[in-house]
């Protein structure tokens, strides 16, 4: 075996400011951030849960001239105090909700429903609150929730209240309009909030945006996804919440800019061929006090991938990768990917954090870069049936401790330096050498 050189690698925003449901601020121009909220005539009845905002770029959300839409038997039952403004239609279950003004509203949605939608559009550049109240929704031929057009969507799960989105896996005529899973928006989605969501997907994907996703406080529960859990076209930024999701495809992808997640705690089973944890198409950032717990099952399958660099700067993540290598066959020359804990298209440093990944089966290493490695703190535990670390570039590890179990400890093709300050022990699985 060939002897392998080696060598040593703002704060959580808290936006959790609520005021009682006890008057309207809507003439407060002070910049403050803080928020207002009147029960009013809007919240229900005295059984239920108060309504908050935690909002802190806006100084009023106008939740006194709400809009109310309740299912009751299955009926939307509607409230709409800016008619004219505001259109709301609804045939059967589903519901259509028009805003023809640039005036910021809020839409409070709670009931259930077993054949049923909402459906908004916005003004393009205008920020809407999105209310769930313990509403249950399923629409078997479409999104149970489609944000057609609008600004940013504040989307607040009301404290106490558990609410649940189902689709079907068929989907009916669109119109040319998108609909790529049970929660859908083409604007930027912002959730906040202490409630649940629970979402199941049999079509594609559970949370699709066609832009940003903020997940700042809530509980998100992907019960089952045919597809990814939570996918957007942009960035992904999580700085807080419970994120529980299982899926078919990816748990959490987008296709441009960074993934960042710097608080929360997010448990992540996929199952499916290729399917990952975590991918971006750009960077990925771990940091502060980020909890990952990740699983996934299938060939050619990764706990998190990035075509960009990936960045452990803080946190506590866990990886395990079971699978071992797809072949495509459909596409000339045919397409062989293998499993791997952790793929980076581009550089791989840990600067802090705790980071564990288990990779096993047939040709599967814990930790595959195209580009550097470097780590300067933190603790990173590896086993892996084939290399523990394999970098095609160069390889530093300046601090911090490594223990790694696996059939090659550690495989750089440039060069290698072990700093003095670092801590490393690798076992040989099978008996051929720790490099």
């Amino acid at each position: 075996m060939i002897l392998r050189k080696f060598f040593a690698l703002a704060a959580l925003l808290l936006l959790a400011f609520a005021l009682s449901c006890s008057g309207d601020n809507s003439n407060n121009n002070s910049g403050s951030g803080d928020s207002s909220s009147s029960s009013g005539g809007t919240s229900g009845g005295e059984d239920d849960p108060p309504i908050y905002i935690i909002d802190p770029d806006r100084d009023d959300l106008g939740l006194d001239s709400a809009i109310i839409i309740k299912f009751e038997n299955g009926t939307p039952v509607i409230d709409n105090p800016s008619e004219g403004n505001v259109v709301v239609s609804s045939n059967g279950g589903h519901v259509i909700v028009t805003v023809n003004t640039s005036t910021e509203y809020n839409l409070i949605v709670s009931g259930a429903t077993s054949n049923g939608s909402v459906k908004i559009y916005g003004q393009p550049s205008i920020n809407m609150g999105l209310y769930l109240r313990g509403v249950d929704i399923t629409n078997p031929t479409g999104p149970a929730i489609n944000i057609q057009r609008g600004g940013r969507i504040l989307v607040h799960l009301v404290e106490n209240t558990l609410n649940k989105l189902a689709d079907g896996a068929n989907y009916g005529p669109t119109g040319g309009e998108d609909a790529k899973g049970t929660f859908f928006s083409e604007r930027k989605l912002r959730f906040q909030g202490t409630g649940s969501l629970e979402i199941r997907s049999k079509y594609n994907h559970a949370i699709a945006v066609d832009n940003d996703i903020d997940i700042e406080y809530g509980k998100i529960t992907v019960i089952e996804s045919k597809n990814d859990c939570i996918h957007a076209n942009d960035k992904i930024h999580i700085t807080g919440g419970t994120l529980n999701l299982t899926c078919e495809g990816d748990a959490i992808q987008n296709e441009a800019l960074p993934i960042r997640i710097s608080g929360g705690r997010i448990t992540a089973k996929t199952s499916g061929i290729k399917s990952h944890g975590i991918i971006s198409a750009d960077s990925l950032i771990i940091s502060e006090e980020a909890i990952i717990d990740i699983v996934a099952r299938g060939n050619g399958s990764k706990g998190m991938r990035a075509d960009g660099p990936i960045l452990i700067n803080g946190g506590d993540t866990k990886i395990e990768t079971h699978g071992g290598v797809h072949i495509d066959n459909s596409v000339s020359p045919p397409d062989t990917n293998s499993s791997t804990g952790i793929k980076a298209r581009n550089d791989i440093e840990i600067r802090k954090g705790k980071l564990k990944v288990v990779s096993t089966g047939t040709r599967i290493k814990g930790i595959n870069t195209d580009g550097d490695f470097k780590m300067s703190d933190g603790d990173l535990n590896i086993e892996a049936t084939d290399d523990g670390i394999k970098v095609h570039g160069d390889l530093s590890i300046t601090g911090g401790k490594v223990t790694i179990k696996a059939r090659d400890g550690i495989d750089c093709n440039n060069a290698c330096y072990l700093g003095l300050n670092a801590t490393v022990n690798i076992t040989d699985r099978n008996s051929q050498g720790g490099f």
